[in-house]
């Protein structure tokens, strides 16, 4: 007998009994999904695609001139330059507030840094056209209330730039936007707006109009008190999308490349899978196509949890889509007039 089990023995303990062979799992346990009746799932994801579509740098850009619009001078104090306040993420140049003021229409905190160009060259009667080149970006942690209501709530940094060219009967702009921050207030997103509440998004977009049409939206929104058809609260994109106009002949007009996803409030993802985004995506098939992937006939099959739903097959209207991109106004890419002043004078 060994000394081990001699010394078990002493103090009591069993010796140790062989229970056999671990029994072996064949089968992965089966998540739960969640209670679909009743959803119209082309709607859902043809609303969310138009909300995705329509976040850009105009909304909150035209928000914070709006809330500047109600203060008056001295409050919020403008500065050229960024803002002294060692949080703010913010460059060189440009104009900037920070303060923490009452003025008759509306009371400011925090800060806000921003800078905008407009180059315009050319002549658009002539064959070499006219060609204008805007940009602009606002970084800010910035409050503006009235008594009790919120005008505006800006957190985090955008910024866009448009790019167009025309001449006689020729008509070519591109437009680039970022938006990561949160957003909210009765001045861009009030109780009318399409998003009450506001939102919390980080989304990345690329269109270009006139004679090509092509839009690629990448990114995520969260929707803090709003719910997409009574249920969802966030969706997620990557996805591009080619128009009829300028397309290749073998281009696929009817559907995206990549895919559309939507969140409900019990974090139940719902996934739609369109054409192969990127190669790799194309390679992963192994050369099988579930639920029509990759094949152009404008639907895709929904996915929940991960898991295909083989006989939910989702087509959502993207007729519309052409007509909500339109590009902004160079002319908003000039700021209201305010008196500035050097910071720190």
């Amino acid at each position: 007998m060994s000394a081990a089990l001699i010394t078990l023995l002493a103090c009591g303990a069993p010796p140790p009994v062989d229970s056999g062979p671990l029994e072996t799992i064949t089968t992965a346990p089966t998540l739960p999904l969640p209670d679909i009746e009743g959803v119209a799932w082309d709607a859902v994801f043809t609303d969310a695609l138009a909300l995705a579509a329509s976040i850009d740098a105009r909304a909150p850009w035209a928000a914070h001139e709006a809330a500047l619009a109600l203060g008056a001078q001295g409050c919020p104090d403008l500065y050229l330059g960024p803002p002294d306040d060692p949080l703010a993420d913010a460059g060189d140049g440009g104009v900037s507030w920070s303060d923490a003021c009452s003025a008759q229409a509306a009371s400011f905190s925090g800060w806000a840094w921003w800078t905008s160009e407009v180059l315009v060259t050319g002549d658009a009667s002539t064959p070499e056209g006219a060609t204008t080149a805007a940009s602009r970006s606002l970084s800010a942690d910035a409050a503006a209330t009235d008594g009790d209501a919120l005008l505006l709530e800006l957190d985090g940094t955008l910024d866009d730039a448009l790019n167009r060219t025309v001449a006689p009967g020729y008509d070519h702009w591109t437009y680039t936007s970022t938006v990561d921050a949160t957003l909210g207030g009765t001045l861009g997103w009030g109780p009318d707006a399409a998003v009450p509440g506001g939102l919390r998004t980080d989304l990345y977009l690329f269109a270009t109009g006139g004679d090509v049409d092509a839009l690629e939206v990448r990114g995520n929104v969260y929707l803090p008190e709003h719910r997409l058809h009574d249920r969802f609260d966030s969706l997620a994109v990557d996805a591009a999308f080619t128009g009829a106009r300028g397309a290749a002949a073998d281009a696929c007009t009817l559907e995206p490349a990549g895919t559309l996803s939507v969140r409900d409030a019990d974090a139940f993802w719902y996934d739609v899978v369109f054409q192969p985004r990127y190669e790799d995506d194309a390679a992963d098939t192994g050369g099988a196509d579930p639920g029509g992937y990759g094949a152009c006939d404008g639907c895709g099959t929904l996915y929940i949890r991960g898991v295909e739903q083989p006989q939910l097959v989702v087509c959502p209207d993207f007729d519309g889509l052409w007509s909500w991109l339109t590009p902004p106004d160079p002319a908003e890419y000039v700021p209201a007039g305010r008196d500035v002043t050097e910071e720190g004078s």
